[in-house]
């Protein structure tokens, strides 16, 4: 084994429209159905987009709303969403947060990540989706795709739980 060596690892992955996300009559969460894809784990997308206003002009803007996660079982994880329990800080966080968009009308979308591969050297492979390690590898590769190259101005981003060092590089997002 050569631990001195230098790691080269690539991902690159697409993303599927799997519906949208909507408040019941009671202003539950209402997420599309996922009982299709329950069969193994998924790096996911939540996207909103809510036209505002700008101060002092009669012109309108987009504003980003952004949440990027990884599960073993979307549809457990979306139903941890919509039911958070009392000490479940990351899903109380979304919850809230979905509903208070949603509220503002605010359209919000979910996706799952499709052919998700890495390169390890020179060589592409699909990822084990049952693998929390690959799964999370996915996961922040596209949240530092996002970080890098969008202007996060014009983004509010969700994903506050991430470790320090990446929330010193990046910033704290403001969340509204």
């Amino acid at each position: 084994m050569n631990f001195d060596g230098i790691v080269n690892v690539s991902v690159r992955l697409s993303w599927q429209f799997v519906g949208d996300i909507t408040l019941d009559h009671e202003g539950n969460l209402n997420f599309p159905p996922t009982g299709h894809l329950a069969d193994r784990g998924h790096v996911y997308r939540l996207t909103g987009r809510r036209s505002i206003k700008l101060q002092g002009s009669h012109d309108q803007q987009s504003r980003w709303w952004l949440y990027i996660g990884q599960t073993r079982n979307i549809q457990t994880r979306m139903n941890k969403y919509r039911n958070p329990g009392p000490g479940q800080a990351t899903n109380l966080r979304v919850n809230n947060a979905l509903r208070r968009e949603l509220e503002q009308r605010t359209q919000v979308a979910l996706f799952i990540a499709r052919d998700i591969e890495i390169k390890i050297g020179s060589q592409w492979t699909g990822i084990d989706t049952d693998s929390t390690v690959q799964r999370t590898l996915a996961e922040s590769a596209a949240l530092t795709h996002y970080y890098k190259t969008e202007n996060l101005l014009d983004v509010d981003s969700l994903n506050k739980g991430l470790d320090d060092s990446v929330d010193r590089e990046f910033k704290d997002i403001p969340w509204p």
